[in-house]
């Protein structure tokens, strides 16, 4: 796995320059993007195999963990604001 330090990241583009005069805070979020997943239910009983207790599985919830839970936050903050001039990149490698 390459570093960030040694991938060829445009930032210029990503972060763009600020020779034109336009002074608006860039935000980068670097990471990975994981899947949460949490399971809801009962349990009553502990299995007879192993110390750990048998669920009985009522509900599971899928949500964004990782960078893509801070990103998240990120954009919603931001266009609470009224900003919607996102742009977000999920690619950075060169194929």
């Amino acid at each position: 796995m390459k570093e960030v330090s040694e991938m060829n990241i445009p930032w210029g583009k990503i972060l763009g320059n600020h020779s034109d005069g336009d002074q608006k805070p860039r935000i980068v979020v670097i990471g990975d993007v994981v899947l949460d997943r949490y399971f809801w239910g009962v349990s009553e009983r502990i299995s007879s195999e192993a110390p750990v207790p048998v669920v009985d599985l009522q509900e599971e919830t899928i949500t964004l963990g990782g960078a893509g839970f801070i990103g998240s936050n990120l954009i919603q903050g931001l266009n609470n604001q009224g900003i919607t001039d996102i742009i977000v990149v999920d690619n950075l490698s060169n194929n």
